[in-house]
């Protein structure tokens, strides 16, 4: 059962029966004047959220309130705002008075080189009850805004914040009233999640904005060693990371501080192609505040897939040939082997879902199915039919089309093959597969 921090001892709950408003209906509602939050008994206590092994919110927080007098009974939505403290929360309100041309009020606050912070946060939680229990990761969230707190420099510090809930009935506007703001000590909690880093350079346009075509992920949370897999146009390979987009001059890893290219050579003699077992190179970070903006380059090179794994533990990267998504051809000419890697279908282009082929395939052993993995008979099958049993078809010069059924184990099966070689595309967005005699 989850811990809950109570901040009240007890609660001002509207009395029983009290119906919700029809909003803004005669009688009109009467502008409240006064709405409590209560402060806690111990003010000055430590709220601690934590987190179990999946990353999951062990606590709640609650937080309760009086009933504001509309002159009729009726329950207004409550919501929860949060600032660093009780000035913010005024700064934030003489805001909301800025005419919408000079501004939306949503000004922010700088340090020096920290990050630009907003000035209030509302929590994404709403209720009609004036017991107020909101889970500990969506209380944290709002708080972890407010102070720019992430996985990476999050501590154990405890954070002043101060809350304020607001009521308002549904459709009136004007019954909307802000309560009394009261301040509490928070040991925030950050939900940990894989962090990113962008690759950024020629064969995104040098989109430091971020592209998320382009991103390589922690393999695990918090181990900094980030791996992806790329098709690099040919003459587009150029380009170095950022650990946050949008600033050319923050958070960047590269080859050298300076901003230029550095070709990638094999010996001393500069490369067109990966070695087939990769190659391994030193990256720099950001220091202080000097960008590491140089490049990796190969300026001959000829396009295809790149495997890279970026390593901030040891300041390395590694780039090596990438490998295509691959689909298995499990048959008579394969020898039923359902552990051969041998006859395998590539994928044309990242993400296209259309796996490609050509086998010779020996007369009267035209008879098979496809596996999206190895190892099993019964997972990942890919056939002509449910039942398993051959399908019997005729494969032309032309090219003859026919439906693919997931987890089916029906087999393709051409009784008049009479030998050669068969080039093959499997479409898994349309779930058709074409076979066509070369």
């Amino acid at each position: 059962m989850k811990n809950k921090l109570i901040i009240s001892a007890a609660a001002l709950v509207a009395a029983a029966g009290l119906a919700s408003c029809v909003a803004d209906t005669e009688p009109r509602l009467q502008k409240p004047t006064e709405f409590v939050l209560n402060t806690p008994p111990l003010a000055d206590q430590l709220y601690v959220f934590d987190a179990d092994a999946a990353g999951n919110a062990l606590n709640d927080i609650t937080f309760t309130v009086s009933q504001p007098d509309y002159g009729v009974g009726c329950t207004p939505n409550y919501t929860v705002q949060v600032a660093r403290s009780v000035e913010d929360f005024a700064k934030w309100d003489e805001l909301q008075n800025i005419p919408a041309e000079d501004g939306d009020g949503e000004e922010t606050v700088a340090d020096g080189d920290e990050p630009v912070l907003p000035l209030a946060s509302m929590v994404d939680f709403t209720t009609t009850n004036a017991t107020i229990t909101i889970n500990g990761e969506t209380f944290c969230v709002a708080v972890n805004e407010i102070y720019g707190l992430t996985l990476t420099n999050a501590k154990d510090a405890p954070h002043p914040v101060a809350v304020r809930v607001r009521a308002e009935v549904a459709n009136a506007p004007y019954s909307a009233i802000w309560s009394n703001p009261i301040t509490i000590n928070v040991r925030s909690y950050v939900k940990p999640v894989p962090d990113k880093i962008w690759l950024v350079g020629a064969p995104n346009n040098w989109a430091i904005a971020g592209d998320p075509d382009w991103v390589l992920e922690e393999t695990v949370i918090g181990n900094k060693l980030y791996v992806g897999d790329f098709t690099i146009p040919e003459g587009q390979f150029m380009f170095r990371f950022y650990d946050e987009p949008g600033a050319w001059n923050k958070f960047s890893i590269g080859s050298q501080l300076d901003d230029a290219p550095i070709d990638i050579t094999v010996d001393g003699t500069a490369i067109s192609t990966l070695p087939a077992d990769g190659i391994t190179l030193p990256c720099i970070q950001t220091v202080g505040n000097q960008a590491a903006q140089g490049s990796w380059n190969i300026a001959g090179w000829k396009g295809g897939k790149v495997h890279i794994e970026v390593n901030l533990n040891k300041n390395t990267v590694l780039f090596a040939p990438g490998q295509s998504r691959k689909i298995y051809v499990v048959g008579a000419f394969t020898g039923f082997n359902i552990n051969s890697e041998e006859y395998a279908l590539s994928e044309t282009d990242d993400n296209s879902n259309i796996y490609t082929g050509t086998f010779n395939i020996p007369a009267g052993q035209f008879e098979f199915r496809f596996y999206s993995q190895l190892g099993e008979w019964d997972k990942g099958s890919l056939g002509a039919g449910e039942p398993d049993e051959n399908f019997p078809i005729t494969v032309s010069a032309a090219g003859s089309t026919f439906d693919v059924v997931a987890d089916g184990k029906g087999k393709w099966n051409d009784s008049s093959w009479a030998g050669g070689e068969c080039f093959i595309s499997l479409d898994m967005k349309t779930k058709k597969v074409t076979f066509q005699k070369l």
